[in-house]
């Protein structure tokens, strides 16, 4: 994609570099058609343009050589020959003369300076620099003649003392211009000089005389004889800041500020969310419909080194501005005057940085036909009849855009990993994101990723800043409003080792009440210092939770934390597995009180939202007792990496305190998660070395527990007879001791290896025993027995009943949340489906299946679920679908090293 620029000396950039265009003829060949873009111009008209009236003898034949040449270098523009004439075909906003006409145009239509001021932003001098012939020459005359009028449109639309320089010299080059004169005459008015306003009118009056021998006309003398009698409307004040160049993003804002723009809008939001930058941009747009003026006034309630504006001194400046000289002293009269003077008038006036509804209220209009846009970092909930914004970080995508706008497309698209790190490092939150570009725009030989390094080594404070502008800076003036109480508590929360958090959890940090710290908290979140997620849930910016870190010196608020946390997942969990209460350590109350915890799934619920934030605490002491409290739900819910690291750390924990019983369960809990990720070696000995220590320190039932793992592990790897003696010893313990799921357990994995022997009635005898046990006692264990009856019924062909046990299982599977069982069930069921001649419904169940396991990383499911998958492809005749889905669940189980393999090798004929 080539772009022309004409509006100055004559350029052409691809891909950033500029093309060598050739000498002057060739250039003038170019811009001839150019101006006439994807009109034919015909070959005698090129001469003319080109030459003139006197084109040399071989001027066609150079026309030619010069049409070959800018083709060779502008290979991506089309210059073609039809009808007697040249077309050359480009898109009009890629040529600066045409996107002006558009952009002026659309102006003039909508009555928008921002429009008007792209348009003219295109100049860089005169047309066609450096080129001169007489067509050349007519048509620089005319495009002069068109920025003019441009200009001219514009100061009707806004004019202001700041364009008097401008205004000056234009006025000196067209001496003749009544309009120009006119609008030069009310910028020196409205700047105070009113004489010099009257000499303006003076010299073009005799300018007129001189050359065109006629007087002034009618209206430049009606603006003479009100600013004598200085009865002249007072000039609207058009005082928006310049917009963002590279404003990004925040479309839907936008819109829904555009459809609702009249009365009053506030938009809130943490410090760096950019209210400030969405504020302008939408008042340049809103600003053609109020053509009484624009006013943008900061009241500093959070800018270093100022005290806020007083409504007193906030509107003593709106007054000065709107041009009224003699401001009363009392507050509310100035208030009243401010409301009669935009009685009648559109203005838009923005109130940026507020501070509270007090401080804003006084300077609202009594008019519906103005409007106000506020920004604050607090929520003007008194603000009656607002429309109130509260803003949220960048999308991902706006976020990208925005750093690609500041350091530049290519060094974005080298690195796009390393972009997106330094973006989620930044919180993806505008303030941050434009500092952290800056800092490269400034380093040249800085790569993306080393930012993302120093931003990731616990440094993103101090790497965020450029001159006077850091986040660190801007948070701390909001803390700084705070009272103590609110200072303290977003302090500790900075300590909060997860993403997210409730009400309770900040009672037992700041050791306060619940009510006291609902109230603090709700001040923080109308602060924009918290965000609330969802409902009764809070949450900090990572930059905010940084900051807050830096600042909370002591950390022993933590242990009540902790103490509130292991009391709270025990009560849960004797919830959700009340028989296997002899499983978990004991932890003491908490002194501050957990939230209502009566049944299962609302212990399923808490557990769930708090399960990042357990995970996340790094105390030994506190890793050892989660291990052994928590191990049931992370293993029933499918989080068999998280329940990986926790029980990893939990051994560490436990070896280094010398707690022997906790190091066994957390060794024993481990075994179960490496089973249920396929790594059977690594489980037996984990199961080992727990069972030497529940046996050295007489803990009986864990041992019953250990001995009922260990043969599992066994089971993997088709150790029949050596899984069964340990499932033998591990029932034995369990009547022993009465521990009805101990007994259950065995009894069920002792029916698994019968059955995988053959003897399909012992093993349906002894499910039978575990479901009796479990209807008795342990109602929710009720589904490992109704899945294994199932199965066994599947190897039988009594397809009926195994899917009546398999539908009974499923439900409990459901009902208890148990995704683990879950995805066991349906790949039971999608087995017998196959074996009833149900190859669609297998399908289905099985790619169910798939997808849990592909969530949980139940590897040794996932190999059965493709396996499943082959069977019902082969038997609805689709054998290449088949043998994909056959080969994946091959790779896996030689990965998990388990006898399946070779069934599998079998269908496949491999050897």
């Amino acid at each position: 994609m080539v772009e022309f620029r004409l509006l100055g000396e004559i350029e052409a950039q691809q891909g950033g570099q500029l093309v060598d265009l050739g000498h002057a003829r060739q250039r003038c060949v170019l811009v001839t058609l150019l101006v006439e873009a994807d009109q034919v111009v015909q070959v005698d008209q090129l001469l003319d343009r080109v030459w003139g009236e006197r084109p040399p003898t071989r001027a066609r034949d150079s026309l030619y050589s010069y049409l070959s040449r800018l083709r060779q270098i502008l290979p991506d523009v089309d210059i073609v020959r039809r009808s007697g004439g040249y077309v050359l075909s480009v898109d009009p906003d890629l040529v600066d003369l045409h996107r002006f006409r558009r952009l002026a145009a659309e102006a003039r239509d909508t009555g928008d300076v921002r429009l008007f001021d792209q348009a003219l932003a295109l100049w860089r001098g005169e047309p066609f620099a450096g080129l001169d012939t007489p067509w050349l020459a007519d048509v620089r005359e005319t495009l002069n003649r068109e920025r003019l009028a441009a200009e001219l449109d514009r100061n009707d639309l806004e004019l202001s003392v700041d364009r008097i320089p401008q205004l000056t010299a234009r006025a000196a080059e067209f001496p003749l211009d009544e309009r120009l004169a006119g609008q030069l005459m009310l910028a020196l008015h409205q700047s105070g000089r009113q004489s010099g306003a009257l000499a303006v009118y003076d010299e073009t009056r005799r300018a007129l005389a001189a050359q065109l021998g006629i007087d002034p006309s009618p209206e430049l003398t009606r603006t003479r004889q009100q600013i004598l009698t200085n009865s002249a409307t007072p000039a609207a004040r058009f005082e928006l800041p310049r917009d963002v160049t590279q404003f990004t993003g925040r479309t839907t804002e936008l819109r829904y500020l555009l459809t609702n723009a009249d009365g009053v809008a506030a938009i809130d939001g943490m410090a760096g969310i950019g209210k400030t930058a969405l504020a302008v941009r939408l008042a340049h747009q809103l600003a053609p419909q109020y053509p009484d003026g624009q006013l943008f006034l900061d009241l500093h309630a959070y800018t270093p080194g100022s005290a806020p504006l007083s409504p007193a001194a906030a509107l003593d400046k709106v007054l000065r501005a709107i041009g009224v000289s003699a401001i009363p002293d009392d507050v509310d009269e100035r208030a009243t005057l401010w409301r009669s003077r935009l009685a009648g008038r559109r203005m838009l006036i923005v109130l940026d940085n507020v501070a509270d509804t007090a401080q804003v209220r006084p300077l609202l209009p009594g008019t519906p036909e103005c409007l106000v846009l506020i920004t604050s970092r607090q929520r003007l909930a008194g603000l009656d009849d607002a429309r109130v914004l509260s803003l949220d970080v960048l999308p991902p995508r706006d976020a990208k855009e925005l750093f690609g706008r500041i350091i530049g497309e290519e060094r974005q698209i080298a690195e796009p990993g390393a972009v997106e790190e330094v973006l989620r490092l930044c919180g993806y939150l505008p303030l941050a994101i434009r500092l952290a570009a800056a800092r490269l725009r400034h380093r040249s030989r800085w790569m993306v990723a080393h930012l993302a390094g120093r931003l990731r080594d616990q440094r993103q404070l101090a790497e965020l800043h450029a001159e006077d502008r850091s986040v660190a800076t801007a948070f701390s003036l909001s803390y700084e409003h705070l009272d103590s109480p609110h200072q303290r508590l977003f302090r500790l929360l900075g300590l909060i080792p997860g993403p997210d958090f409730d009400v309770h959890a900040a009672a037992a940090l700041g050791d306060i009440s619940l009510p006291e710290a609902d109230r603090l908290l709700e001040g923080l979140l109308d602060v924009h210092l918290l965000q609330q997620p969802s409902p009764g849930r809070y949450r900090m910016h990572d930059l905010l939770r940084a900051y807050a870190a830096q600042l909370a010196k002591d950390t022993s608020a933590l242990g009540q934390l902790y103490d509130y946390y292991l009391h709270a997942a025990s009560v849960a969990m004797d919830l959700i597995a009340p028989q296997e209460r002899h499983r978990r350590a004991t932890v003491p109350s908490s002194d501050t009180p957990i939230p209502t915890l009566t049944r299962y799934e609302e212990a399923a619920a808490w557990l769930e939202s708090e399960r990042t934030n357990l995970l996340a605490v790094r105390d030994g002491r506190f890793t050892s007792l989660l291990s052994a409290i928590l191990w049931r739900f992370l293993y029933i819910r499918g989080h068999h990496d998280e329940a990986l690291t926790l029980h990893t750390r939990a051994v560490s924990a436990a070896r280094e305190s010398g707690e022997r019983v906790l190091e066994g369960q957390a060794l024993c809990n481990l075994g179960m998660c490496l089973e249920r990720l396929g790594r059977y070696t690594e489980a037996v000995e984990h199961h080992e070395q727990a069972l030497r220590i529940f046996r050295e320190t007489g803990a009986r039932q864990l041992e019953g527990h250990a001995l009922n793992s260990i043969g599992v592990a066994h089971s993997w790897f088709s150790r029949r007879q050596k899984a069964m003696s340990y499932y033998r010893q591990a029932a034995e313990i369990g009547r022993e001791t009465g521990t009805g799921v101990l007994e259950v357990f065995a009894l069920d994995n002792l029916g698994i290896e019968l059955a995988g022997l053959g003897d399909h009635e012992a093993a349906i005898h002894h499910y039978k025993r575990a479901l009796a046990i479990a209807r008795d006692e342990l109602p929710y264990l009720q589904g490992h027995a109704l899945d294994n009856l199932g199965r066994t019924f599947t190897q039988l062909e009594r397809y009926d009943e195994a899917r009546e046990y398999l539908t009974q299982a499923l439900e409990i599977a459901r009902k208890w949340s148990n995704r683990t069982f879950e995805i066991e069930v349906l790949n039971s069921l999608g087995e017998a489906a196959r074996g009833a001649s149900d190859p669609a419904e297998a399908l289905a169940l099985h790619q169910e299946a798939l997808q849990l396991s592909e969530e949980t990383g139940l590897r040794s499911e996932l190999a059965r679920a493709y396996n499943g998958l082959g069977q019902a492809h082969h038997d609805l005749g689709d054998e290449n679908a088949a043998r994909a889905q056959w080969e994946k669940a091959l790779a896996l189980y030689k990965e998990l090293g388990v006898p399946e393999a070779d069934d599998v090798r079998k269908i496949l004929d491999i050897e």
